[in-house]
């Protein structure tokens, strides 16, 4: 891929970016996809940046990849659109952290320059993957505060029937800020399972190293607090 930066996408009829079905950028993009490293025929992965996105006023994402490799979207930006404003399906290329990842960013529900369509919904600043091995670092949520609004959705897609993933996938986070116009940190969607791995407190207010997980009464132990509607989940400290 050559450089992808500074592009502007708005008032599209569904997405502002979407690569679709995937991308997974390899050293040798057009031999086999190989995991061994200790093969002759490795083809290591290499990291392919897109920066700088504005993306507004889209009638469902601003952005999405349905199947991401070694991908970093950079510094974001995402205002008044309908439905998500970043969006990674599927992180199941490269079985470490750090490869897919969202590195800065900010993402607002509604600007003072809203509209009857985005009043009637409810969207979200970013929906996590339904697998392993996503990570997301200094992002900004601001004015998801009307109907259903929320900072993140879990578990991409898997309210779908050929897609559904019963199982919990962690994501790790960092450096994430939440202003007060947000209603709600964490809406859960099906299956109601996502862990989040909060390497700063910023999601959870509990410190390095801390959790934030569904609401199950099973979960709440000593180390572990229900934050109710406001976060919409339970935290728990680092000593779990």
């Amino acid at each position: 891929m050559g450089e992808f930066n500074n592009n502007v996408a708005h008032s599209n009829g569904r997405y502002g970016l979407r690569i679709f079905h995937n991308h997974i950028p390899r050293e040798h993009q057009c031999k086999p996809i190989n995991y061994d490293s200790a093969s002759p025929d490795y083809n290591p992965p290499i990291i392919a940046e897109y920066k700088n996105l504005i993306a507004y006023k889209n009638k469902r994402n601003g952005a999405i990849v349905e199947r991401a490799g070694a991908i970093h979207w950079i510094n974001f930006k995402l205002a008044d659109n309908l439905e998500v404003g970043m969006e990674m399906s599927r992180v199941d290329d490269n079985k470490a952290d750090g490869h897919a990842k969202i590195i800065g960013g900010l993402v607002v529900g509604k600007t003072e320059n809203t509209e009857e369509a985005l009043d009637k919904v409810s969207p979200v600043g970013v929906r996590t993957p339904r697998t392993e091995w996503f990570t997301m670092n200094n992002v900004k949520f601001y004015n998801y505060n009307w109907n259903k609004a929320a900072g993140m959705h879990t578990c991409s897609h898997c309210w779908h029937d050929n897609n559904t993933d019963s199982g919990a996938r962690t994501v790790t986070v960092s450096g994430l800020y939440f202003d007060s116009s947000v209603q709600k940190r964490v809406e859960y969607t099906t299956p109601f399972r996502t862990i989040f791995y909060d390497l700063d407190g910023g999601l959870t207010g509990k410190g390095a190293k801390s959790w934030f997980a569904p609401n199950f009464k099973h979960l709440i132990q000593p180390e572990c607090e229900d934050k109710g509607t406001t976060f919409g989940g339970i935290v728990c400290d680092n000593t779990v």
